[in-house]
């Protein structure tokens, strides 16, 4: 595995793929030929939290989600 080499376009776009397809961080490594804290990172950096919820409920994030009628 090589050191102080930055992840390609495409290997941002596998490893995207695979964690759609649920697949384990170590298993995604493995399969690219990287180190798992690279993946790590990689995850962590580039996340987008999406926020499921009622209203009401403290995982709804929505500023007008006591107004909303949606």
């Amino acid at each position: 595995m090589a050191h102080f080499k930055h992840l390609s376009l495409t290997e941002k776009i596998a490893i995207q793929r695979m964690l759609a397809s649920r697949r384990n961080l170590h298993a995604i490594a493995r399969e690219l030929k990287r180190d798992y804290k690279s993946i790590v990172r990689e995850v962590r950096v580039n996340r987008t939290f999406i926020f499921n919820g009622a209203i009401g409920l403290v995982r709804n994030n929505c500023a007008n989600r006591n107004s909303c009628k949606v």
